[in-house]
């Protein structure tokens, strides 16, 4: 036998406790709740979920002059009238990098 059969032995031995220890825990418990008087169910969500949950509410909300804004630049894209100034946005660029930069 070598020092890998132990090992893999200990670690066979381990899961089958863990598998009995998780039957007798199921055993103990069913039957529904008027078998286990101090159980209770609880959930809890970190932060992360709950600000997502706030995000989605707040993005359900329509905002009636972004959509004007919205469709106004749509028909000038369309119409091909749309005009844009190429130092805002050569700007806006630069300040976006430095500040993912820095």
């Amino acid at each position: 036998m070598s020092v890998s059969d132990i090992n893999q032995n200990v670690h066979m031995m381990a899961y089958i406790n863990g598998s009995q220890a998780s039957s007798n825990n199921q055993r103990a418990h069913a039957g529904g709740a008027n078998n286990c008087q101090s159980c209770t169910d609880r959930v809890e969500l970190s932060a992360g979920p709950r600000l997502l949950q706030k995000v989605e509410t707040a993005m359900a909300v329509e905002d009636p002059e972004r959509s004007a804004r919205i469709n106004f630049l749509k028909e000038q894209v369309q119409n091909g009238t749309y005009q844009l100034d190429a130092e805002k946005v050569a700007q806006a660029m630069m300040t976006d990098l430095i500040k993912d930069l820095g």
